[in-house]
């Protein structure tokens, strides 16, 4: 029983480090979607808070909260499209600053409507609410990148419920999980899990 234990204990582990290492892989920017991001941010440095500010500001404003049905995100259609949802925003904005050699962790939030309190459980509800952001690191500080809103300061991600009217301050989050049903991210099935940090 010990060694069945130990057995399904590394198997796991070693599933969940081969998945983050895949999904790390497909979320940092390609080739084509280097030369795509530096298009459309116009090769913008990204070195103070005004510059985090000003990029995350153009994808508010430039990518209008549409569907175009992509089934997997697709930031080059998003981008061609001018169109997305928070996930589409938010890679755009996690694969940038990845180019710009900055630290990354998505944070998925769920939430049981606005007006009803949040349990552990509801992430395994079919029709949970949720809402796509991600952190970056900046001057030794973990910070939270908006996706449907315009940012005007930097605030840590405790701030952000309070801050923040996308999401209900009764919502939960899931750290290095940027959506729960591995459908956006391949591989397909597993959670997109990953970090660059």
């Amino acid at each position: 029983m010990y060694r069945f234990i130990l057995l399904f204990f590394i198997t796991s582990v070693s599933f969940l480090f081969g998945l983050v290492y895949i999904n790390r892989f497909y979320v940092y920017p390609t080739i084509n979607e280097t030369k795509y991001l530096n298009s459309f941010f116009n090769n913008q440095s990204v070195r103070s808070k005004d510059d985090l500010i000003k990029i995350q500001n153009l994808v508010y404003e430039k990518i209008k909260h549409v569907n175009i049905n992509n089934g997997r995100i697709d930031i080059i259609k998003n981008i061609n499209s001018n169109s997305g949802y928070c996930f589409d925003r938010s890679l755009i904005l996690q694969k940038y600053l990845l180019l710009k050699g900055f630290k990354i962790r998505p944070v998925y939030l769920f939430y049981n409507g606005y007006n009803n309190k949040t349990k552990w459980y509801h992430f395994f509800y079919k029709n949970v609410k949720s809402h796509n952001i991600f952190e970056f690191y900046y001057q030794g500080e973990w910070y939270v990148m908006y996706t449907n809103d315009k940012m005007i300061g930097l605030i840590k991600l405790d701030q952000y419920f309070f801050n923040n009217h996308q999401v209900p301050s009764s919502a939960l989050y899931v750290r290095y999980l940027f959506s729960r049903n591995g459908y956006f991210i391949k591989p397909n099935l597993f959670p997109d899990i990953y970090f660059f940090n």
